[in-house]
């Protein structure tokens, strides 16, 4: 699990094939975003929108703990951050809705490895 971007940060790939096999990336739209970014860091609207269009925007441990053990993600914006992930080449990538995703969760994950799930009924000895 993780909120970077998938970026490099001076030449360092946040992550590659060796470290990752495949990524399911839950995407948000970005209006309801605003508004959850507001409330969970007790922002007003505008502070939450110009926090999720900033591009160069990290987010440290400090930012939602009084602990702070030098972690930090980067973010970027929302639209390069969904491209970013959106784009991998080296890992098959599930995008995920987080409105479908909490509306339908199971048929959702499940779906797209329906034809791949073998259920092996054993007789009944009887």
């Amino acid at each position: 699990k993780t909120h970077s971007a998938l970026c490099k940060l001076e030449n360092n790939s946040f992550t590659n094939k060796i470290n990752t096999k495949a990524a399911i990336y839950i995407v948000r739209d970005p209006r309801n975003l605003v508004t959850s970014f507001a409330h969970h860091y007790s922002m007003n609207i505008d502070e939450s929108y110009n926090y999720i269009i900033n591009e160069k925007k990290m987010l440290t441990e400090s930012d939602f703990s009084a602990e702070d053990r030098g972690v930090a993600s980067v973010l970027g914006s929302w639209s390069k951050h969904y491209e970013s992930w959106k784009k991998i080449k080296f890992a098959p990538i599930l995008v995920v809705k987080y409105e479908d995703l909490t509306n339908d969760s199971k048929n959702l994950f499940l779906a797209p490895y329906s034809s791949c799930i073998m259920i092996r009924v054993w007789p009944s000895k009887g």
